[in-house]
């Protein structure tokens, strides 16, 4: 369930930047940020959390940026809490694979 609502929030975050980012007549950043999404999610699919963590910093970075030449703020936001919710649930599902079976 948690790789699930993991890969759910990367295609929020990425896909929320790439569309404003592409709205606005900006195609090679779009198409970075997607490039860069298809990584994070054979990341995910990897289970490499540390990778959720460049991730996040990316689109807060990208997120950042559109706010800085003038993107909607909606989509920012959008990019930004989708991929905050894509790092914690790595770090989640990490935790939840080191507890022992027992652990409540």
């Amino acid at each position: 369930m948690t790789f699930a609502l993991q890969i759910f929030s990367i295609l929020l975050g990425v896909g929320s930047l790439a569309w404003a980012y592409e709205a606005q007549g900006l195609a090679a950043p779009a198409r970075w940020l997607m490039f860069f999404g298809l990584a994070w999610l054979f990341a995910a699919w990897r289970r490499w959390t540390w990778f959720a963590g460049l991730g996040l910093f990316v689109l807060i970075a990208a997120a950042g940026l559109g706010l800085w030449i003038g993107l909607p703020f909606g989509w920012m936001i959008a990019g930004t809490l989708g991929g905050l919710f894509a790092w914690d649930l790595a770090d989640f599902a990490r935790r939840l694979r080191q507890a022992a079976p027992g652990d409540d």
